[in-house]
């Protein structure tokens, strides 16, 4: 599959040192809600282990539909996807088809919500 960069690969790791560094001065503490990890498709809540999860999901591969799962099986159905296009309205609909996807591309769209 061509993709427009080295996401999500061991060509990232650089960056993700950078953005390490970054969020080191950024106090992160526990979260109100679970935070999925794009990489290991678990619920974290320790600001350390977020902060981790952040920098390392920059050069792990996504483990996007096991995290959809898993919050599919947590009795969420509902989803917002930011940013042009329907990429992920797309996978979501292979995986539940079911689940309601509202795709908020432009500001219209949030408006259209309220």
């Amino acid at each position: 599959m061509e993709v427009s960069g080295a996401f999500h690969s061991s060509l990232m790791f650089e960056a993700s040192a950078e953005l390490g560094a970054f969020i080191k001065n950024i106090p992160l503490t526990a979260a109100d809600m679970p935070v999925i990890s794009n990489f290991t498709a678990k619920p974290q809540i320790n600001g350390p282990e977020i902060e981790q999860n952040l920098v390392q999901q920059m050069y792990k591969s996504v483990r996007w539909e096991e995290s959809m799962k898993f919050i599919l099986s947590q009795g969420i159905n509902k989803f917002y996807e930011f940013g042009p296009g329907k990429v992920l309205k797309g996978l979501m609909r292979r995986i539940d088809s079911n689940a309601q996807v509202i795709c908020i591309e432009k500001k219209a769209d949030l408006e259209g919500l309220a």
